[in-house]
This record gives structure tokens, C-alpha cells and sequence, in this order.
């Protein structure tokens, strides 16, 4: 039979749906409720994998424990879900992505043959699977690991803005996402970088103010202040300046002291250096 039967989240998140053994026909709906409504990501092992609607992210060790079965009942399901044309399966090297080839959405279903995804018209109806906050440009709530990801982007909004209680805009957010999908190492890379950037801000070094460009390359390019030496000066108002490889006495004007000593081509400083005796 053709339509679609739209059931609240609410009973999907009740405790009575999760309280006991989830029997085969449960699991398979189960698997409706925890798919991506829309476009998002997880993260495994450090590594971002992106997922399209209709898509779920849970491993199959972590389905046997919400479902309260054994991983090799979880893997027969998946298996028998497969070999009739409900689901498809595609594992890498830290995961395995479930994808429900029967998902609606905007009056559409998935198919997928031979590895690449279909598009067959289902309804004359227009239906969408799972609608929750829709406004959202990523959707990691139906993951195990979106909390965490979600942490992430918050950690790092937190140190970009001194630790503000202001929100990212949804462009800031995706800003954050893109720097995690270069490199996912929030403690090793990032923090050190920010809190660098920080330092440099406050010691009035250089660093990007755009965020989007100090995410995407910026933070490769921050110089720590130098302090510019100060020179006597001559009553005529040149500089008493020495070459810092052969001491030799020069008296620059500022144009002359920008460009370095006359003799070794090196720059000026304002005192002789010493000699090692």
C-alpha cells in the first residue's frame, strides 16, 4: 500500500519505546526515527563523514545497545533489511552509513543501485520524514556522537570570541564546521592556535580579524609583535645607528634606516654589538 503514516517524535523518544528487547519490525522503524531529517555530519575517530537525508550514523555496535540485542542480531537484521531492498549499506574504514532506500522527502524516495543513489517519485503528495527544527543547517542530534561534535563547534566559538555568551550565527557555525573538517583535533591543534592568536592580539602582534579567513588560512599567518628600537638622534636630526654584522657607525635618515647598513646590507640597531672576547 502507497502513503505515508506520520507518527510524533514523542513516541520515539518515550521511555516505554526503549525499554525493553526491540523486536525486528521495531528496529526497522527505530531506524526511520534516528535518520538525518536533512544534510549533516558525525564524527568517528576524529574523522568528520558527512550524511544526506535518510541517512543514519549510529554504528552497529552502538544500534545493539539502544536496542538491547546482541551485535550479531543487529547485523542479521541489517542483513535481511538489505537483501529486501529496505535499506543500504556502506562501510569505511571507522564506520558503516545505513541508508533507508524507502526515506520521503519532498515527495521523493531514495533508491540506490550499483552504488549510486536514485531518485523515484513515490506520492503525488508531498511528505518530510522526521520534521524537527528545519531552520538548522546541521543536524547531529540523531547521532551518538553529535553531542560531542556540538561541543566542538561550541568550544571553539567560545575561544574565538573571548569566551562570550553571544551564539554563532549559522554562517559563524559553518565557518567552525569547515575548520573541523580540516583538521578535527580540537585540544591538539585548534586551542593552541586560538589561544596563540589571543596572546598576539593582546601583545599587539598581527593576526586576521575575518574569521572565515583566519579558519580557512589565517592562522598560519599571525607575527607576534616586535618591539621597534628606538636611535639617538643627531642635532640634525639623523639617526646614530651601527651595522648589526660589522658595527660599523652610520647616521640614517628614516628612510635609510628601513632599508639596512650601506656596507653588509643587514639592519641597523641602535647600540654597537658587543664582541666576544
Amino acid at each position: 500500500m502507497t502513503g505515508l503514516t506520520q507518527i510524533p517524535n514523542d513516541v520515539f523518544d518515550d521511555g516505554l519505546w526503549t525499554s525493553e528487547k526491540f523486536t525486528k519490525a521495531q528496529a526497522y522503524c527505530d531506524l526511520y526515527r534516528l535518520a538525518q531529517f536533512q544534510a549533516g555530519m558525525v564524527m568517528k575517530r576524529g574523522i568528520i563523514i558527512e550524511l544526506n537525508p535518510g541517512q543514519i550514523g549510529w554504528s552497529q555496535a552502538e544500534l545493539a545497545k539502544r536496542w538491547k540485542r546482541s551485535l550479531g542480531w543487529v547485523r542479521r537484521l541489517l542483513k535481511y533489511l538489505e537483501k529486501k531492498g529496505h535499506i543500504a549499506l556502506q562501510k569505511t574504514n571507522v564506520s558503516s552509513t545505513i541508508t533507508l532506500l524507502n526515506w520521503v522527502q519532498n515527495g521523493t524516495a531514495n533508491e540506490t543501485a550499483n552504488g549510486k543513489q536514485k531518485v523515484q517519485q513515490k506520492d503525488s503528495k508531498r511528505y518530510t520524514n522526521n520534521i524537527v527544527n528545519t531552520e538548522n543547517t546541521v543536524n547531529t542530534e540523531n547521532t551518538p556522537e553529535g553531542m560531542e561534535f556540538e561541543n566542538s563547534i561550541e568550544i571553539l566559538w567560545k575561544k574565538w570570541n573571548y569566551n562570550s555568551e553571544s551564539l554563532p550565527t549559522n554562517s559563524q557555525k559553518n565557518i567552525i564546521i569547515g575548520a573541523l573538517k580540516y583538521n578535527s583535533d580540537v585540544d591538539g591543534f585548534w586551542l593552541p592556535l586560538l589561544q596563540k592568536r589571543r596572546a598576539i592580539k593582546e601583545g599587539g602582534g598581527f593576526t586576521h580579524n575575518s574569521m572565515k579567513y583566519w579558519f580557512e588560512s589565517g592562522f598560519s599567518e599571525m607575527e607576534t609583535s616586535k618591539k621597534k628600537p628606538e636611535f639617538r638622534k643627531t642635532k640634525t636630526g639623523l639617526n646614530i645607528a651601527y651595522c648589526k654584522k660589522c658595527n660599523e657607525k652610520h647616521f640614517p635618515d628614516e628612510w635609510q634606516l628601513k632599508q639596512g647598513s650601506s656596507c653588509c646590507h643587514v639592519e641597523y640597531v641602535p647600540e654597537p654589538i658587543k664582541q666576544a672576547v
